[in-house]
C-alpha cells in the first residue's frame, strides 16, 4: 500500500533515482511521475528531478519500459 504521508519530492526522487540505477523506468513508475506532475504541486528541486530524468532518458542512459498486456 502507497504512503500518501510520502512528500513529492521523495517519491519522484525515488522513481529517479531508481530509474537512473536500473537504466529502465517501469510502467508503475511512469504512471506515478505522471500523477505527479499533473498534481501540479512541484517544487523547484522537483523540476529538476524531472529534468535530470528526461535527459538521462534522452541520452539513451535510461529506457522507458513499455506497458505489456497479456490477454
Amino acid at each position: 500500500m502507497l504512503d500518501w504521508s510520502v512528500s513529492v519530492t521523495s517519491d519522484l526522487e525515488f522513481c529517479v533515482r531508481t530509474a537512473l540505477e536500473f537504466g529502465e523506468l517501469s510502467p508503475a513508475a511512469q504512471a506515478r511521475i505522471a500523477a505527479l506532475v499533473v498534481s501540479g504541486n512541484l517544487s523547484q528541486r522537483d523540476r529538476m528531478l524531472l529534468s535530470l530524468l528526461e535527459d538521462a532518458i534522452g541520452d539513451g542512459c535510461v529506457q522507458p519500459l513499455p506497458v505489456s498486456v497479456s490477454l
